[in-house]
């Protein structure tokens, strides 16, 4: 019997990625909510498979120099312009299936939106604003790791972006890395509030 590659995994997490969207936006408020509200509370597991799920779909490019330029592009922009309009509309439609649970959904989209801030903003807080591919490597036991699909290694992500996720731990370990902090203590660190600018007027350069 053979076994599945790491490859094939990632395809199937994708898959499966995509199946418990369509439950949330759809199967759940039209076949489970009508019979049973307290389903809605399976929402809150699906939010808190956020973090894999952005590591599924993240890219570096989505980082704001990058993506302004790419979007200057005119194919580039007609496309984006097709994708932002099929999510309004698929989301328009998810809400409408919630009916009155609509504020279900609300909640589990915003603790979607919370969790994906205080995720990649800890990865970039602290880090030069000039150079917005730089990335920090945060520190997470091994389980954890997996679970996140090694987007804890979001420096080595962004400088190799060719990378898939299984691949990034053997690559960081390949070029004797160190992580920069702990993630729990890097996503705490940001709460601190924005960081204050250097001085650089002529005087001080």
């Amino acid at each position: 019997m053979l076994l599945p590659t790491r490859r094939t995994v990632g395809t199937r997490l994708t898959a499966v990625a995509l199946a418990l969207r369509l439950y949330q936006m759809f199967a759940l408020p039209l076949l489970l909510l009508p019979g049973d509200p307290w389903s809605g509370w399976t929402l809150l597991p699906l939010a808190l498979l956020t973090t894999p799920f952005w590591s599924l779909i993240h890219e570096p490019e989505s980082v704001a120099g990058p993506l302004l330029e790419r979007l200057a592009q005119p194919k580039v922009l007609r496309q984006f312009r097709i994708d932002a309009a099929a999510i309004a509309v698929l989301h328009g439609l998810a809400f409408a299936a919630y009916g009155a649970h609509w504020w279900m959904l609300a909640l589990a989209l915003g603790g979607r939106a919370l969790i994906v801030s205080l995720s990649d903003n800890a990865y970039h807080y602290g880090t030069d604003l000039d150079q917005p591919l730089v990335a920090l490597n945060l520190r997470l036991p091994p389980a954890l790791e997996l679970f996140a699909l090694g987007f804890n290694l979001h420096g080595l992500h962004h400088r190799r972006p060719g990378l898939r996720w299984y691949e990034l731990r053997p690559a960081f370990d390949a070029e004797g890395g160190e992580c920069d902090a702990g993630w729990f203590r890097a996503v705490g660190r940001q709460l601190r509030g924005p960081i204050a600018l250097p001085d650089r007027s002529p005087s001080h350069e």
